[in-house]
């Protein structure tokens, strides 16, 4: 702070005595308070009781520079007073109070609650004792602590961008000179008033993964309720790196604090829709960093761990009911278990005890896939890719040659069709549960043989001109058995 010439200490003093309280833009000082100082003094202020508040209102009244209510509340006329009152100190004391720090600002606020600050608001003192007692308290108490507001949570009350940005740049400057716990306080006052990112470096220093200030902590110390505030603003802004925290905490990684942590349930659906959000820009203003990748590896590895938990008691869920399920096909052209007696459900079911994983596409199509083995459904119609048996080094009629020879059916038919374009698409469709974006796009020859079973069911093996050999299960006449002729 700078110090005031004689003349303006000589006015301040004639409206001291006269009673008049001077206003803001009536000392050369007041132009010059820094946005910082006047934020931790504010801090230090609220910081207090309100019996504490009003004393210290009494006091700058006592000294003819506050004549206002007496309510405990801030505001421009508290403001101004303190101010003044600092330049009366500076003046008297020959130096700067230098209030750049929480703890002097604290300690300079607090003179006017034990009545301390009379001894240099009217020169008789030598030396500011509470400014004194912050120099010592340099030397002697902990160096590595920011304060925060009493009742600290982000966004608490929010300052005009222009000046967040203006916290944010004073925090990034002081950083960058080494100023550590001055950067830490700017960024926690940044974060008090409403700046996202400053409100996920807070919770981020709080929670131990800030390599720069690794070393700080804060005074008093941050609540898990002030941390979680922290995240909880800052993702709702967009911010990737309290997404990571808040998905960390939701799956119990077990590197974040238990007081923390138990703020929040399990949620690993909250976690997977946090941990995909940090890595997309549509969701996250800094989307995917490589820091990011260490603890979101945890993240996923918990995930993962639950899936796979979920999966086996699905697929023993499954097995448990899939042999009385079978049971129907008895007697019927089957293909992994499963025929056209069963609902769709129900040879989803078998298949899942098979650990095959089933889901609808965007285009409604129903299928179930185990690595590259793919079995989809339609309404009359079962489809399974050549990797559901390891046939795809063979072609359709090397493959009826084996159902024949394995008496899946008596008999099979050759035949083939010429497709066209507008066909092709309802042949994938049906065939493969693919949609008609992946249809064959010209014309092409549909080379099959096709066999029935007793009960009207139908087996055929298709392989499209050029491509791949595919098994179908048909609906056709199933229900009405064939005639008998005995």
């Amino acid at each position: 702070m700078k110090k005031l010439t004689i003349s303006t200490f000589l006015a301040l003093s004639a409206l001291a005595f006269s009673g008049a309280a001077p206003s803001f833009a009536q000392t050369t000082s007041q132009a010059q308070i820094s946005e910082q100082t006047q934020l931790l003094l504010e801090g230090a202020f609220k910081g207090l009781s309100q019996r504490d508040r009003i004393q210290i209102q009494s006091q700058l009244s006592e000294y003819g520079l506050y004549a206002s209510t007496l309510d405990g509340l801030w505001g421009r006329n508290t403001a101004n007073a303190l101010h003044q009152a600092a330049a009366m100190m500076e003046q008297n004391m020959g130096d700067d109070l230098n209030l750049v720090t929480s703890q002097r600002a604290n300690a300079f606020v607090n003179q006017f609650v034990d009545g301390s600050a009379s001894a240099f608001m009217w020169g008789e003192g030598g030396e500011c004792d509470g400014c004194g007692d912050a120099q010592v308290a340099d030397q002697t108490e902990r160096n590595d602590l920011a304060k925060v507001p009493s009742g600290f949570r982000c966004n608490r009350e929010p300052l005009a961008y222009n000046q967040l940005k203006r916290l944010v740049a004073q925090a990034r400057e002081r950083a960058n000179s080494g100023e550590e716990v001055a950067a830490l306080e700017l960024r926690t006052l940044a974060a008090y008033h409403g700046a996202p990112f400053s409100s996920a470096l807070v919770a981020d220093t709080a929670l131990g993964g800030t390599t720069i200030y690794s070393n700080l902590g804060f005074h008093p110390e941050l609540s898990p309720e002030a941390i979680l505030s922290c995240l909880r603003f800052a993702s709702s802004q967009k911010v990737a790196l309290a997404k990571v925290w808040l998905a960390r905490a939701y799956v119990g990684d077990e590197n974040i604090p238990e007081a923390v942590r138990s703020q929040l349930p399990p949620n690993i659906e909250k976690a997977r829709e946090l941990m995909t959000c940090a890595k997309s820009r549509a969701c996250s203003d800094n989307a995917w960093q490589t820091n990011f990748s260490r603890p979101l590896r945890v993240v996923a590895e918990r995930i993962a761990e639950h899936d796979n938990r979920q999966r086996e008691a699905t697929i023993a869920e499954a097995a448990r009911s899939a042999d009385g399920i079978k049971q129907k096909c008895t007697d019927l052209v089957s293909l992994k278990g499963i025929c056209w007696a069963l609902t769709v459900e129900e040879m989803k079911t078998v298949l899942t005890s098979q650990q095959y994983e089933c889901s609808a596409d965007l285009f409604g199509s129903q299928s179930c896939q185990r690595d590259d083995q793919m079995v989809a459904f339609t309404k009359a119609e079962v489809s399974f890719n050549c990797e559901a048996f390891d046939v795809c080094s063979y072609d359709y009629e090397e493959v009826s040659s084996f159902l024949l020879e394995q008496g899946i059916v008596g008999a099979m038919e050759a035949d083939r069709k010429f497709i066209t374009q507008s066909t092709a698409e309802a042949a994938a469709l049906s065939a493969m549960g693919f949609g008609p974006a992946l249809a064959f796009k010209d014309p092409y020859w549909l080379l099959s043989s096709c066999g029935k079973g007793p009960k009207g069911q139908k087996l055929c093996v298709e392989q499209p001109e050029d491509g791949e050999v595919r098994l179908v299960l048909r609906k056709d006449t199933f229900g009405a058995a064939t005639p008998s002729f005995e």
